[in-house]
């Protein structure tokens, strides 16, 4: 992640810490809540890309290009909370708005012009669970469990025409999200929070059909795997009923 990234981390956690120290108004209830948060998105970990010739062997060695992209992010959310003593339970269905798209350039001994892979990513939805304790009657602090369901599109064409095999696939895939939150009740229904997560996505082979060498040299094919991790840091308000 980006220095910019942490900053902003840094900022909106002792934010919400100064206001969790002051606010005294409304209780952490039992009871289903709504809400939006907005924030930054994301997108890092590692990308492996490599090219082969049937005729010639492999052309490049496994390169790791990485993930890199930034975006602003917002997300809509529901739930319901159950606080037993100094304890709260809370299971949530949100979706996640934001536009990653990772462009990294990756450079070969072989080829003069550097070859450029693309990531996009436009939102996902999340299912989650949270567990936290209450140290004080309007404020929780909670760890976060849960799944995230989100789309990427890979695409690599080489308009050197270098290499002749192309990419441009679509997947799905579904990740593991840890993650911590601190919410504080300002008002009896209206609370601040602010949550930061990690949507750990499991690795993904992605590969070209074997393509005609432009320089009538056997046949190309471009494979690449992925394994991107989302990091999302989000504050926002919650409305009680």
């Amino acid at each position: 992640m980006t220095k910019k990234f942490y900053k902003v981390i840094a900022i909106s956690l002792l934010s919400t810490i100064s206001v969790a120290s002051y606010a005294n108004v409304g209780k952490i209830n039992t009871g289903p809540y709504v809400g939006a948060s907005v924030g930054l998105s994301n997108l890092s970990g590692r990308q492996d890309f490599n090219v082969s010739n049937n005729a010639l062997g492999a052309i490049t060695p496994s390169l790791n290009v990485g993930l890199a992209s930034t975006s602003f992010g917002a997300s809509i959310f529901g739930g319901y909370g159950v606080k037993l003593n100094s304890c709260w339970f809370a299971a949530e269905l949100s979706y996640l708005f934001d536009r990653l798209n990772s462009q990294q350039k990756a450079k070969f001994d072989t080829f003069i012009q550097n070859k450029t892979l693309k990531t996009r990513s436009t939102g996902a939805w999340e299912g989650a669970f949270h567990l936290g304790y209450v140290p004080h009657d309007n404020w929780v602090i909670y760890a976060i469990a849960g799944i995230e369901l989100r789309r990427f599109q890979v695409s690599f064409k080489d308009d050197a025409n270098d290499i002749a095999a192309t990419i441009n696939k679509k997947y799905m895939s579904a990740a593991f999200v840890p993650g911590l939150g601190i919410r504080v009740n300002l008002t009896k229904n209206i609370a601040f929070r602010g949550e930061y997560k990690c949507a750990l996505h499991r690795s993904k082979s992605l590969s070209s059909a074997p393509t005609d060498n432009p320089a009538g040299l056997g046949v190309d094919t471009v494979t690449m795997k992925q394994s991107p991790r989302i990091h999302a840091f989000r504050v926002g308000l919650v409305y009680s009923f």
